[in-house]
């Protein structure tokens, strides 16, 4: 009788211990769940904060262009004519705008309004370390500069938008200094008017990169410690550089999932209903063979409805394919046809590479339907509303996958194609279509600037709770100026080879966002002449939906 009494001891005590599991890790997918959908709604919230800033910078830039026409056209405008023309730009900047200035031979010579200005007047950007980099810069790239928010001579802070004028004579060439056309952005207008206070109530944001120097540089407004608490980053691309949103929800990210009450109250019931049974089967020991058999039908019946489960998910998923069937019409066309020629219906169609092209064409077929399933539009992932479907993802079976696709366009220009994978990489928990698509527009942009001759090299390998994916090329390069601006589909810089018409420039913005969704980290690493390495790092431990 002791030995039964203490047999249950241990069958209750087991019992509370798989009940406390059971409820923490159920608790903890939960939990993982809800924080991955407050990241997502986060970026949607301050993706459309990111879109106003954009909106007003830009707006506030066009004035200076126009007058930059009428200085080219007038160089030798006064102060009075110059008041009447800043007059008529002035009343279309809403408020924005504190004052809008010349400095000819970089000494600022015209000014609009005067009054509250009249201390700017006179200053010679040359000795003044403060603007005097910018200036420099704006000469020599001849581009428009944004420089701040900084403190201004004339008190307050503001972003100042500089412009170099350069005159053109007869004859070609960069031509000579006029001076420089400059405008000052009031920003505390600015921050009002994009309505930062009101995200502010809901979440914490912290606004980073003074001078257009993004994510590295120093937070000029709101919360430094946002940094230490992983916020959601999304940068909002200047003219010239670009700053970084960093925020998260004003009560911090969640501690415990909506669920954990449930999760804690399923524990409960199941811990007393387990002790239940527990203590019949001590009052009724003889009964233990009709027990075993009814928890054996119970598994039994418990596999039963989850394969009934599966089974409904299937269905599911039919039903939706066969909803989207006016979409998938004409890239099934292309699967059917290609398809016959796979598998050779008709007999051998001759060549015996005909097969393996129809392979091809068959597995690039099927990726771009998947593509076409997601990605329409860039604008869904500037907003914030791509999905992810999160599955374990074999990596030398996608890097194989993916190489396998270009290998043939690298052997026609004989370019050698190098696969370097570390042994014993671990499954990635990530979109597996999103993923492919980066790696493929990596290689596919690979090939098409690597010259004959040259050498195009795949490598992974896990570094710090990461998985590195980096594709190098011994192509033309990248000048390092133009670096910061090859993934910004809107860059004004046509002469940039790889957002001119050969079109990297959009493919690069795709992937970059992609691995941003992901939590991710994407880095370019170029020099002219010498080869570019992309370097994808993507966190290994990514929420697994298709677990929860």
């Amino acid at each position: 009788m002791r030995t039964l009494y203490l047999s249950t001891f241990v069958k209750v005590a087991v019992l509370a211990v798989v009940c406390g599991l059971g409820a923490y890790f159920a608790e903890h997918f939960a939990l993982r769940a809800t924080l991955t959908e407050e990241r997502l709604e986060t970026a949607e919230e301050l993706g459309k904060l990111r879109a106003r800033m954009e909106s007003l910078v830009n707006a506030d830039i066009q004035l200076i262009r126009g007058l930059i026409s009428y200085v080219k056209s007038r160089p030798d405008l006064d102060q009075e004519e110059f008041t009447r023309i800043a007059g008529d730009l002035w009343s279309t900047a809403g408020g924005r705008i504190r004052n809008l200035a010349l400095a000819r031979d970089l000494v600022i010579s015209h000014m609009y309004p005067v009054a509250g200005n009249e201390k700017a007047i006179g200053l010679d950007y040359r000795t003044t370390p403060a603007q005097w980099p910018q200036v420099k810069q704006a000469i020599d790239n001849n581009e428009l500069v944004i420089a701040g928010p900084l403190n201004l001579v004339q008190g307050g802070a503001g972003l100042i938008a500089r412009f170099p004028v350069f005159l053109h004579p007869e004859g070609a060439g960069k031509g000579r200094l006029w001076g420089i056309v400059s405008s000052v952005i009031d920003f505390d207008a600015f921050i009002r008017d994009v309505a930062l206070a009101r995200y502010a109530e809901k979440y914490r944001i912290a606004l980073i990169g003074r001078d257009g120097e993004g994510r590295e540089g120093d937070v000029f407004r709101g919360e430094p410690e946002v940094r230490k608490d992983k916020p959601v980053y999304l940068d909002v691309n200047l003219v010239s550089g670009h700053w970084t949103v960093a925020g998260l929800p004003r009560g911090g990210w969640a501690e415990h999932s909506d669920l954990l009450l449930i999760n804690i109250a399923g524990a409960v019931i199941m811990f007393v209903l387990g002790t239940v049974i527990i203590y019949s089967n001590l009052r009724y020991d003889l009964e233990t063979e009709r027990t075993t058999a009814l928890l054996e039908r119970a598994r039994l019946e418990a596999e039963a409805a989850k394969d009934t489960a599966q089974k409904a998910n299937r269905a599911k998923s039919e039903f939706l394919a066969a909803m989207s069937h006016e979409l998938r019409t004409p890239l099934n066309a292309i699967i059917g046809f290609s398809d016959i020629l796979y598998h050779q219906y008709f007999g051998p169609p001759g060549a015996g590479k005909y097969r393996e092209y129809a392979g091809d064409i068959n597995s690039s077929a099927v990726h771009l339907l998947d593509l076409v399933n997601d990605v329409l539009d860039i604008s869904a992932i500037e907003a914030g509303k791509t999905a992810l479907v999160m599955e374990a993802v074999e990596v030398e079976k996608l890097v194989d996958e993916s190489v396998h696709t270009v290998r043939e366009r690298a052997a026609e220009g004989r370019i050698a194609l190098v696969v370097d994978l570390a042994d014993g990489l671990p499954s990635l928990i990530a979109d597996r279509r999103a993923i492919k698509q980066v790696l493929l527009n990596l290689l596919s942009n690979a090939a098409k600037f690597t010259p004959e001759g040259g050498e195009i090299r795949v490598t992974a390998r896990v570094a710090d709770e990461y998985l590195v994916i980096a594709v190098s090329d011994t192509g033309i390069g990248i000048e390092a100026a133009r670096l910061p601006h090859v993934v910004n589909p809107f860059t004004s810089d046509s002469r940039n080879p790889y957002t001119s018409d050969r079109g990297w420039g959009l493919g690069l913005s795709i992937s970059k966002s992609l691995i941003d969704l992901h939590g991710g980290l994407f880095e370019i690493e170029s020099q002219l002449d010498q080869g570019t390495t992309v370097t994808v790092s993507l966190p290994l431990n990514a929420v697994d939906f298709s677990a929860t």
